[in-house]
Parts: structure tokens; C-alpha cells; sequence
């Protein structure tokens, strides 16, 4: 587990890595997703990487603010309280992440002795400093006892039919979709709906609706699903998780994939959510 994850775009590597390097004369350890082990799954281990980092720092930049994978793992980070936010250009930053305050990196060049990088130390800290310890794994169970081991086996539970079981792995970003809809769902709803699965698409996931369904107009329809559900109580086809990964493992093996991604994911919401796109 390092001490600092930093989310990026790809065209800013040079600029992050002087970032990383300075940190790193710091004293922290630093994971930028340059020491990926062979043979390991690529999202997978990005994943288990942002979610044990007790400081993220997310780089804004005009390529970073557009990409669906910088901001994923920017809501990550926010929801865990381990996000440190800097800007290496002056842009934009989408929401709910500009209701946070951004160290201002623009004409920082890796001068130590710089006010914006002293700032940005003082908020990795800070982060560090306060994040919550890591519980240790619970003790191993006690070895059976000779009479215990006499007993016959307890027979393996009957697979269930009516759950899907996905043909190909989950990627960690995919697997973060199966929660987002949940968590726009109140308690008192009775189902999770397809109106849910597009509002959480639509909220966090934007950018990818604009490149799938290009000329759609998202904010719009966020506003009209938003009243359904909170207003009209209109929660949509019942659409369960094991339907979502259903529909994107097909999608997924149409095009010869060996994961279900997350535009595998946002692509089986949308094609369920046709009616309210083409209406």
C-alpha cells in the first residue's frame, strides 16, 4: 500500500512524474501505475491500490477533467475522504469536485521551496495523518477437532438459477457501477429501477453517455429521470445488478473482451434505458 495514489491523465506523465519524484524526496510512497506487476489484472490492482491509499491526489488538467477514469477514481477518493486535489492548468473542474479547494500547481516546476507545493505537502499530511488505520485480517480459525473431522462433510448448497453468474471477470471500475445505483435509490424505494441505474450513469459517468449516445443531451435528461424518481416516485423497469452484468458480459463478448468494462456496463443501461433517450 503506498502513501500518496495519484490519478492522472496519460498526456500529463511528465509533469506527474516530477510531481511523484518530489514526494518521494519526501518521504512518502508513491503509486502513479508505473509498478503494475506482470501477470497481475490491470484494474484490478488499480483498484486495491485508490482504495487503500490514505491520501489520492487527482490532477486536473484540460485531458484529465474529460476522462471518465480520472474522475471514477476522483469520486473514490472524495467518498473516502482521501482526496487532495491540485490543478496543473487553470480549467474547469466538473462537479462536486469544485466545491473542493485545488492547490494551484500551474507555474509550479518541482521548485521546493514554491508556496503552492508546501500547500499541497501540508494537505498530503494532513491526509495521511488522519486517515484510519488499516484493521488487521482476523486471526485464523482453530484447527477441527478429531471428532469434528469424523463428520460427514455439510453438502454444498444448490446453485442458485436464477442468479447470473458472469461469464468474464469484473474490472474494478465496472464492479463500481453495481453500487452507484444503489446509492442513488432512497430506502423506501421497493425495487431498483432502470430510472436509478441512468441517474447514477448520468451523474457520474457523463462524459462516457456523450461519446456512446453522442448529441444527447445529458443534463437534461438527468433532470427529467431525477423528477420520476423524487417527485413521481417513478422508479422504472425493475433492473437488478445481475441484470446490468448479464446484458454487458454479451456485450463484452461480442467484441471479444475477457472483462466487462465500465462502457460494457453504461452501454446495457442505456440500450435498457432506450425509450427515455429517444423520447
Amino acid at each position: 500500500m503506498a502513501d500518496v495514489f495519484i490519478s492522472y491523465s496519460s498526456l500529463d506523465r511528465e509533469r506527474i512524474r516530477v510531481l511523484a519524484e518530489a514526494l518521494e524526496g519526501e518521504g512518502f510512497s508513491v503509486w502513479w501505475d508505473q509498478d503494475i506487476p506482470p501477470g497481475s489484472d490491470y484494474m484490478s490492482y488499480i483498484f486495491s491500490e485508490l482504495q487503500t491509499a490514505p491520501c489520492v491526489i487527482v490532477a486536473w488538467s484540460a485531458t484529465s477533467v474529460a476522462s471518465h477514469y480520472v474522475r471514477s477514481e476522483a469520486e473514490t477518493a472524495r467518498v473516502r475522504h482521501a482526496l487532495v486535489p491540485a490543478m496543473l492548468e487553470m480549467v474547469p473542474i466538473p462537479p462536486p469536485f469544485n466545491l473542493l479547494n485545488a492547490v494551484e500547481l500551474m507555474d509550479w516546476n518541482g521548485d521546493l521551496d514554491h508556496s503552492a507545493w508546501k500547500r499541497l505537502l501540508i494537505g498530503v499530511r494532513r491526509r495521511i495523518e488522519t486517515a484510519p488505520e488499516t484493521q488487521p485480517p482476523p486471526p485464523p480459525p482453530p484447527p477441527p477437532r478429531e471428532e469434528e473431522k469424523k463428520k460427514d462433510p455439510e453438502p454444498e448448497p444448490e446453485p442458485d438459477p436464477d442468479r447470473y453468474q458472469p461469464a468474464l471477470p469484473v474490472s474494478g471500475g465496472a464492479a463500481g457501477f453495481l453500487a452507484e445505483a444503489d446509492d442513488v435509490k432512497r430506502k423506501a424505494h421497493s425495487h431498483l429501477g432502470v430510472h436509478h441505474w441512468m441517474l447514477a450513469l448520468l451523474d457520474r459517468h457523463h462524459g462516457m453517455v456523450e461519446r456512446l449516445v453522442p448529441g444527447l443531451d445529458h443534463r437534461s435528461l438527468r433532470t427529467q429521470i431525477h423528477t420520476r424518481i423524487h417527485r413521481e416516485e417513478d422508479y422504472g423497469e425493475p433492473l437488478s445488478a445481475d441484470d446490468v452484468l448479464e446484458r454487458a458480459d454479451r456485450l463484452a463478448a461480442e467484441r471479444g473482451a475477457e472483462q466487462i468494462w465500465e462502457r460494457d456496463v453504461a452501454a446495457a443501461i442505456l440500450e435498457e434505458g432506450k425509450g427515455l433517450i429517444e423520447g
